[in-house]
């Protein structure tokens, strides 16, 4: 319980989810996040016992975020409902919850991270399944198979824009940063894909 009520705090998970932002999570410590708390090591620690723990708050954090998204985009009542305007709506509030929080973007560059693993799995099954769902209210026709197969799909997808927007903001930095010749080789392997 009190891990809760530090990590819902202000000073809590907010804090660490800036310091990742700010300084990326390779760089950042346990260190830097207790700092930007005012707050000692140890009582962070008594809460997060290390730097991965603060990671997978802040996805289970934003797990739920997304969660309320997408309950927010899918339809009561998917009658006169379109697909265009569901992925006009889900774009829209993508969108709008990127820019709410810019700290996200953290979580996506470790999205393989071996912390987020079984939290990442779980929150693919749950995107699936809502897919899935929706499909079959949209298409009452399609067999169960079916709308399995096109959830699990629609997720596959969208985890590869996720990966192919992380090789786009890599080769980005790397040409910021003066590396052509491998930012080059990261576009022509973001290319292949």
């Amino acid at each position: 319980r009190a891990r809760d009520a530090w990590a819902e705090s202000p000073d809590g998970l907010d804090l660490a989810d800036a310091v990742f932002l700010e300084l990326g999570f390779a760089e950042a410590t346990t260190n830097h996040v207790a700092a930007r708390a005012q707050t000692s090591i140890g009582s962070l620690y008594r809460f997060f016992p290390d730097k991965d723990a603060l990671l997978v708050a802040l996805a289970e954090r934003y797990g739920a975020r997304m969660q309320a998204l997408a309950s927010q985009l899918t339809p009561m009542d998917p009658e006169g409902a379109t697909l265009r305007g569901l992925i006009s709506d889900g774009i829209d509030g993508f969108s709008a919850f990127l820019l709410a929080n810019p700290g996200f973007v953290t979580l996506i560059h470790q999205a393989r991270h071996p912390a987020l693993t079984a939290g990442r799995r779980a929150q693919e099954g749950q995107m699936a399944a809502l897919i899935g769902g929706l499909s079959a209210k949209l298409a009452p026709q399609l067999s169960a198979e079916e709308v399995s197969v096109i959830g699990e799909v629609a997720q596959a997808v969208l985890s590869a824009l996720q990966t192919l927007a992380h090789i786009h903001d890599e080769v980005t930095t790397l040409l910021v940063a003066g590396h052509e010749t491998t930012a080059a080789t990261l576009a022509w392997a973001f290319w292949l894909l």
